[in-house]
């Protein structure tokens, strides 16, 4: 008899507990996905399902802290979103509760980024005219890892593998130009 209580006594906790384990969900769409006074991404909101492309502005940052998730829904070109950081992102995972980043376009980079314990899935990056910090990190599943177009990169610790091409830099300084306006007496 005082098994069967102890029985029922489990399967009551675990039935009137169950609704206390939740898990929460943020989905970033329209004008939120506009992120004009910033944003920190937590773990408590993770994860991040992204619904539309996510814009950070020029003078403002984007911190995704330890544990957190971002994957994207598909657009109606059956397609998923990206990230565009005008401003600065810094990506912050711990070993324990690394940052995972799954299923986007691709992050574009901005100014000043810094990713720390991170990996990336089926999601490339993109840095443009910016100085991005890559440590404890993963990128894997892409065409192209990591676009650096006229941008400083300091990779350290991480690793890039299972990429069609791994990280693809384009440097362009304009130039001396060679004009041809005649000389006198020509």
């Amino acid at each position: 008899m005082y098994k069967i209580y102890k029985i029922s006594f489990v399967i009551s906790m675990i039935l009137l507990g169950f609704p206390l384990i939740t898990r929460a969900e943020t989905r970033i769409s329209g004008v939120d996905s506009y992120l004009s006074e910033g944003a920190h991404w937590t773990k408590e909101g993770s994860p991040y399902i992204l619904e539309s492309d996510v814009i950070v502005p020029v003078e403002t940052k984007l911190t995704i802290g330890s544990g957190v998730t971002v994957q994207s829904s598909i657009n109606e070109n059956n397609e998923p979103y990206s990230i565009r950081v005008e401003g600065d992102i810094e990506i912050l995972g711990t070993r324990e509760e690394p940052v995972k980043i799954n299923n986007l376009t691709r992050v574009f980079l901005g100014k000043n980024n810094k990713i720390d314990h991170a990996i990336f899935e089926n999601t490339s990056l993109r840095a443009t005219y910016g100085t991005t910090t890559i440590s404890n990190s993963k990128i894997s599943g892409t065409s192209l890892a990591i676009y650096a177009m006229q941008s400083v990169l300091d990779i350290k610790d991480s690793e890039i593998v299972s990429n069609n091409q791994g990280i693809l830099s384009a440097f362009w300084e304009a130039g001396p130009f060679l004009m041809y306006g005649g000389m006198d007496g020509d």
